[in-house]
């Protein structure tokens, strides 16, 4: 069955602009999950074939598409669908701005696909399926398509013993579909080792998150120096989060006092720690929406969920850990943890019928899975609060490595008041304000707005190197602007007097209004501290083009006060530009 063009054949793929890439393995190997948390900003998302045909798609409605794959269809006709599957699913028209387009298996596996097919109908091994599969496609002229990257998504283990991922598609015993899963695997083997696949990822014993975190990888490794404006969609999710805890239990089992006190000890230790309820994340996913995320199934709502952390983990990146109360729904609780593995710690606050607000049938049902979901499960009826607080902490410097370090640098370092020169860089920057139209200037860079600053060289004093950065990094000419502020300086004076160290307000002065102190890496004891000045441009001046580094490539934009308080990513960025404004102003 050779058919042409718009019957099926496979024309050449239309001429792209961005980069293909493909997500291959055996089934249930996480695939469509992995593709739910993919990011959406440039990226264009394309699901499984039988959603480009109308055959396979009606096949698949009448629940007739394995009767079809397995015995009905010829090996013509069946390699000629599929192919034709992918081949208008590969010309769709990108979206506008598209830089990347992401398959759920890509032209690659779909090879494997047929050939497994083909071994499995005609109980033959994978070579000789093999040649009947390029006989058919040299017959009818079968291009297929090709993706820039392709990886393959594959288990530690033999096909049979591998860890299957929860919620997906499942089967009922099949021997047909089984033999077709082992001949699948082993010809992609093949493809393996013949070097076909850009990247392998051995998903054995991770977590969704781990997994997707790899993909991100390859994908910037692969495309930095080609999308270097849109590749920070691909930073990794949770990127600055050790730990996530989360706490359930029956209603007054005082799960909010607990989270507080978590907070308390992990902050300690000097590892800055939040509490959220699941009620505002939800909240914020249903805004994201835009209809009420309590429709869709538990497992859709954890998805939504967790992507609202993620971004809200993001705005608030000096943020190492996070507590959230309360999982109310026990079956959403293991999806969780199949998505962020060990970073999701769950404590079970463990209370007795006469201390909670529920009946016998729903304590004893919780019972039943408080077990099995659970990292600590807490009799909070038997410990004073000092001493759970304790368990809890105890268990998660059990559970993660981080916080035994930290907590390992907090105590070594916590007296410490020197830090030598390896140990800290000294930077400046400023809030670049243009006094006629009262705008700010921002910067924008891998897919974040900021504010120009820098690390100050050598010999140079901490103002020149405010006034530098912001000249080359936004190519505007200024100057340190003269405000009235308080500030400890010591004030100029021709006496001897003594002056006491407090806060004094002295105008037309060009000193720093704020510093930053951000932890460099994962170590306590290496600090970069932030000098924050206001600078004027100098509007007799225009811009100056090619002021910046080879690397650095800013976007520059003039904006007001409320525009630059929305846009600007992360909040301290925003507080500053407030605190200049109000400076300025008065």
């Amino acid at each position: 069955m050779c058919t042409k063009n718009d019957s099926g054949v496979m024309n050449q793929v239309q001429s792209i602009d961005y980069t293909a890439i493909s997500l291959n393995g055996v089934d249930n190997v996480g695939k469509s999950i992995l593709m739910r948390y993919m990011p959406t900003k440039s990226v264009d998302l394309r699901s499984d074939i039988h959603n480009y045909d109308d055959l396979m798609n009606d096949l698949m409605t009448k629940n007739t598409l394995k009767d079809w794959w397995f015995t009905n269809s010829s090996h013509e006709e069946f390699i000629t669908v599929i192919m034709r599957a992918a081949s208008k699913r590969a010309n769709v028209a990108a979206k506008d701005n598209t830089k990347f387009i992401i398959y759920d298996r890509g032209g690659l596996m779909l090879e494997a696909v047929c050939i497994a097919t083909i071994a499995c109908k005609e109980k033959c091994n994978l070579t000789a399926a093999e040649k009947i599969y390029n006989s058919i496609i040299e017959k009818c002229k079968i291009t297929i398509p090709h993706e820039n990257i392709r990886i393959l998504l594959k288990h530690g283990h033999s096909l049979e013993d591998s860890i299957q991922i929860s919620l997906m598609r499942e089967h009922e015993d099949d021997q047909v579909y089984e033999e077709y899963q082992k001949l699948l695997q082993k010809q992609l083997q093949i493809q393996e080792l013949n070097n076909k696949y850009t990247d392998i990822i051995n998903v054995t014993d991770k977590s969704v998150i781990q997994v997707q975190n790899e993909i991100r990888a390859i994908i910037k490794q692969h495309c930095l120096s080609t999308f270097t404006e849109t590749i920070a969609s691909f930073n990794s999710m949770f990127e600055h989060v050790n730990v996530i805890i989360a706490f359930d239990g029956m209603s007054e089992s005082e799960k909010s006092t607990l989270a507080e006190g978590t907070c308390r000890r992990l902050e300690s230790i000097g590892m800055k720690c939040t509490r959220l309820k699941i009620a505002y994340l939800m909240e914020l996913a249903s805004g994201a929406l835009g209809y009420d995320v309590y429709q869709l199934p538990d497992e859709k709502q954890a998805d939504e969920l967790v992507k609202q952390l993620d971004h809200y983990l993001r705005r608030h990146y000096w943020l190492a850990a996070v507590t959230i109360e309360s999982l109310h729904r026990s079956v959403a609780t293991p999806y969780l943890k199949l998505i962020l593995g060990d970073l999701l710690q769950v404590v079970y606050i463990d209370t007795r019928l006469e201390h909670s607000c529920v009946d016998t049938e729903a304590l004893h049902s919780v019972d039943k899975i408080k077990f099995e979901t659970t990292t600590l499960v807490l009799n909070n009826d038997a410990f004073t609060f000092d001493e759970s607080i304790h368990r809890i902490y105890e268990m998660l410097k059990q559970k993660n490595e981080k916080i035994k370090l930290q907590e390992l640098m907090t105590n070594r370092y916590s007296g410490k008041i020197n830090l030598y020169s390896n140990q800290f860089v000294l930077c400046a920057g400023s809030i670049l304000i243009k006094k006629s139209t009262r705008e700010v200037c921002l910067i924008h860079h891998l897919g974040q707005w900021g504010l120009p600053k820098g690390r100050k060289n050598v010999n140079e004093a901490l103002s020149i190197s405010a006034v530098r950065e912001t000249f080359e990094e936004t190519g505007y000419h200024c100057s340190l602007m003269p405000l009235t502020m308080e500030t400890r300086a010591t004030p100029l004076t021709t006496t001897n007097e003594h002056l006491q160290d407090v806060a004094r307000k002295i105008s037309n002065i060009s000193e720093p209004f704020s510093i930053s102190l951000r932890q460099i890496g994962g170590t306590p004891a290496n600090r970069k501290i932030i000098f924050w000045y206001v600078t004027q441009m100098d509007e007799a001046f225009p811009r100056q083009e090619n002021t910046q580094m080879i690397n650095e490539n800013f976007e520059v934009k003039l904006i007001s006060l409320e525009e630059a308080t929305s846009l600007l990513t992360h909040d301290d960025d925003k507080d500053l530009v407030r605190k200049a404004f109000e400076l300025f102003i008065h």
